[in-house]
């Protein structure tokens, strides 16, 4: 349940943020949202299939905040953004990274349980 909540505290945080979208955050964006869906899907069906596909777009969800942190701290975008964009900028990148996290979380748990039900019956 704290996942849950948590993940909401910083979705609801990240709707008051304000920077312009590029395709790169909308990007992301999307890859964290079917993240989401894929670990709320497995906890809600007990589906191992789906909370295990939800590690795998983790996994690109990480790579691709990494590409755009290493892109945020470029000479380029330096001379390109304000101070304040690029602030705002990285908070919503750290946003999605925890939503992500927490969306993991889930979908671990779920990973446990699931395996935990099947090798020595109900966990519960």
């Amino acid at each position: 349940a704290p996942d849950f909540e948590r993940l909401g505290d910083y979705a609801k945080r990240l709707i008051g943020t304000e920077c312009q979208s590029d395709k790169s955050i909308k990007d992301l964006a999307s890859l964290v949202l079917r993240l989401i869906t894929s670990s709320i899907d497995s906890f809600i069906n007990n589906d191992l299939a789906l909370a295990k596909d939800a590690s795998s777009i983790e996994y690109n969800v990480r790579y691709h905040y990494h590409q755009m942190m290493v892109d945020l701290n470029s000479d380029e975008a330096r001379k390109n953004m304000t101070l304040n964009e690029t602030g705002n900028r990285r908070l919503i990148l750290e946003l999605l990274k925890k939503i992500s996290n927490k969306a993991l979380s889930i979908a671990e748990w779920n990973i446990f349980v699931i395996s935990s039900d099947n090798e020595n019956g109900p966990i519960f």
